[in-house]
């Protein structure tokens, strides 16, 4: 690919050629121009390119654009993704839109400071998907001059895609717990850092609640790491099954499961309790493996004036836990049991 520099200067050769054609056919300062042969080749080059590249006038008119440019399909409704045919005037297509859409009015107003000399450059990336096809571009703007005078602009659209899938992903994994699939303790600690911030705002109330599966060493050692891993997983499923969407679900390390819900006191966290038990209840009955999957859990609601941070309330949740734990071992000694 070439380098931008190079991209630069060819646009800026090709601009010139093109706004000043009729120079050409007058043969008036040739020096300032290219030749027809080089401006044909230029064209070639551009055709080339996997940019798409459309050159504008100093009145926003588009001039010429590259065979990528002509053969796009993506639509918006005269958005960054929309390349007008030439002879559009491509700034007018986005003030149009500029109310409806603010990508459009950022980039009227870019490309207007632009053809002002009041930007040396200006870049944004952009989506532009449609349906299951998820597409991302790089759109970049830079004047064209002669001399000192700005007589137009390149606008360049480069597919980066690759490179922000790539970036979800390793951003996936940055927060998210491999073996699960949910949330990892870091970003579930900031989760409910979020949610404080967002109820000391709005006034309200939520809970988190610590759960810790009972007794998984057993698991491991009668029946392998493997099948205690598969417990976990099992649980977590439950777990989001039984969950609103609005809450929060993380790994925070071994068995030791977070959730965080949101706006939900302590009382109104029975309900919630109460779907988790039942759909844990029902895996139980069904399922043919020789244990009954059962779990602790404990409680700490964060209600207004709190000063406390979210480690010390998932603290809380988690003493409040081992208190469920301790009053079992107490009872039954232990909550996995033989069928």
């Amino acid at each position: 690919m070439l380098e931008r520099t190079m991209l630069d200067g060819l646009t800026n050769r090709i601009l010139n050629g093109i706004l000043y054609s009729d120079m050409i056919r007058k043969d008036k300062n040739k020096e300032e121009i290219l030749s027809k042969a080089q401006f044909e080749s230029v064209l070639a080059v551009l055709d080339s390119l996997p940019e798409h590249i459309g050159v504008l006038d100093n009145s926003g008119v588009l001039v010429a654009a590259n065979r990528s440019w002509t053969g796009h399909s993506g639509k918006n409704g005269g958005g960054a993704a929309e390349r007008p045919v030439p002879g559009t005037n491509y700034l007018r297509m986005l003030k149009k839109h500029s109310s409806e859409n603010d990508r459009s009015a950022r980039l009227w107003k870019s490309i207007v400071s632009v053809l002002n000399g009041k930007r040396d450059r200006f870049m944004m990336e952009y989506p532009s998907h449609s349906g299951p096809d998820r597409k991302w571009f790089l759109l970049s703007v830079t004047p064209m001059k002669t001399g000192s005078r700005i007589t137009g602009a390149v606008v360049s659209h480069t597919d980066i895609t690759r490179r922000k899938l790539a970036e979800l992903e390793t951003k996936r994994f940055s927060v998210t717990d491999p073996m699960t699939g949910i949330l990892n303790r870091k970003a579930g600690l900031e989760s409910v850092q979020k949610q404080m911030k967002y109820c000391e705002r709005h006034g309200c109330t939520f809970t988190v609640c610590y759960i810790d599966l009972d007794n998984l060493k057993w698991v491991n050692d009668n029946y392998g790491h493997k099948e205690g891993d598969r417990v976990i997983i099992t649980l977590v499923n439950l777990l989001k099954g039984a969950l609103r969407e609005s809450d929060v679900i993380c790994r925070l390390g071994g068995d030791e499961i977070l959730l965080v819900l949101q706006e939900t006191s302590l009382e109104g966290s029975a309900a919630v309790l109460k779907r988790i038990q039942d759909a844990v209840d029902a895996r139980n009955e069904r399922s043919s493996k020789p244990y009954r999957i059962e779990f602790s859990y404990g409680l700490a609601e964060f209600t207004l004036g709190n000063k406390l941070t979210p480690d010390e309330l998932v603290d809380m949740a988690d003493r409040n836990m081992y208190k469920m734990k301790a009053a079992k071992k107490t009872s039954k000694g232990g909550n996995y049991r033989r069928r």
